[in-house]
């Protein structure tokens, strides 16, 4: 199963003029179809959504866009979850998307979240996937215990050393080998750049105030096994964002998307549609 890796498309890249960084992602599409866009957790990259390509791609075009500092995006100083959103937006204009339903989890759903808050005319639909609404410090610097234990880790051990150890982490639970070693794959290749970025904008992240401003209809993902977001936080976002329902997938942790794909993928579409 691990070769469904080999069947994403290419990894494409652009130079954002404003920032002048590169931005990598994948895209896949399909004449006059709407576009769905996908935005990953901090243990994953675009490749995350390799399960998503396969069966949206036949209903929808595709898009899944690498955080600053995963995949070949360029880290970026200073970093925010308002910067990566309108960094996004920019990216967006140049492929002449001008309205989308979006997919974010974990890291990627609370980036979501400021999307659909600052930018409610371009999201037809959002989906949150296993998020929460950020942790609310006031300093991007030192990160926070579990982010500076990870990179250290990421310093002392092995691609594949690490990819194993983020994985486990991420889904302690899970008995299917081939679906671990996917996500430990994918985990491999997140960098010291990844692990600073990732971390600094989600630590200094409150969607609390902004979630009112979300508009569109959104479905709330949790995972019954997920140690990283408790089924709490989803029931928090659904209390906030007004026009929004809550589904609880079983027997999955923190990678639903990847450990369930048909359930999760026929729930996203059902809501979709």
């Amino acid at each position: 199963m691990e070769d469904i890796l080999k069947k994403l498309p290419d990894l494409e890249n652009g130079i954002d003029n404003d920032l002048n960084i590169n931005i990598s992602y994948r895209i896949k599409k399909k004449s006059n179809k709407p576009y769905l866009v996908f935005l990953h957790g901090y243990n994953g990259s675009s490749k995350s959504w390799v399960f998503q390509f396969e069966y949206f791609s036949k209903y929808y075009s595709v898009l899944a866009i690498d955080f600053p500092g995963f995949g070949i995006s360029s880290p970026i100083k200073n970093i925010d979850m308002n910067i990566v959103s309108n960094l996004y937006i920019r990216l967006f204009d140049r492929l002449g998307i001008d309205k989308f339903s979006l997919i974010g989890h974990s890291m990627g759903g609370m980036l979501g979240q400021v999307i659909a808050s600052y930018y409610p005319s371009k999201i037809n639909k959002l989906v949150l996937s296993c998020t929460h609404q950020g942790f609310a410090m006031s300093f991007r610097k030192p990160l926070r215990d579990p982010y500076f234990k990870r990179l250290d880790e990421r310093k002392k051990m092995s691609d594949d050393e690490f990819g194993k150890l983020r994985a486990q982490n991420m889904v302690p639970h899970l008995k299917n080998k081939s679906i671990l070693k996917i996500l430990s794959s994918i985990s491999s290749e997140i960098s010291i750049n990844s692990i600073l970025c990732g971390g600094e904008a989600m630590q200094i992240l409150d969607t609390s105030e902004l979630l009112e401003k979300i508009i569109c209809p959104s479905l709330i993902i949790s995972a019954s096994e997920d140690i990283v977001c408790n089924e709490g936080n989803a029931v928090f976002l659904n209390q906030k964002i007004k026009n929004s329902i809550r589904f609880n997938i079983e027997d999955a942790g923190h990678a639903p998307y990847c450990e369930k794909p048909e359930l999760f993928n026929d729930t996203v579409h059902q809501f979709l549609k």
